[in-house]
């Protein structure tokens, strides 16, 4: 029993050392990890915002596709930046993406183009897809 104790005790000499050392030191990847997220964040926000404009600039079924291409073409590949982001950066991201959703139906009801942007749908996350594959 006497062992047991001043082996447990050696023990816990010995984690709590190290454990004091890796809460005080500051881990650099944390400090990349934050920067990574923050540039994510903004570039992901400003895919979103150019989309939302393209999308309301679009005056014809043929624009509108051409915005939705442009608009996943580019996006797609961001979406690697959204698992470091903070809870308040995915919840900004998902308000612009539901905005920009919002967009597109909205014109394609107004152009009755579904087919047309679904094609354009299509085309760019192939031409994504392949490009990431890279």
């Amino acid at each position: 029993m006497k062992k047991m104790i001043i082996a447990l005790a050696g023990v816990a000499c010995l984690v709590a050392p190290a454990t004091a050392q890796t809460i005080s030191t500051p881990r650099p990847e944390a400090a990349t990890q934050y920067f990574a997220s923050v540039e994510g964040f903004n570039l992901m926000k400003s895919a979103l915002v150019r989309a939302i404009g393209n999308v309301k600039a679009a005056s014809s079924a043929e624009a509108l596709s051409k915005a939705v291409y442009t608009y996943i073409k580019s996006y797609l590949p961001m979406n690697k930046y959204y698992s470091g982001l903070t809870a308040a950066q995915k919840k900004q991201i998902d308000t612009l993406q539901r905005q920009v959703g919002l967009h597109i139906n909205a014109k394609q009801a107004k152009y009755g183009c579904k087919k047309a942007v679904d094609a354009a749908i299509n085309k760019a996350t192939l031409e994504a897809m392949a490009a990431m594959a890279r």
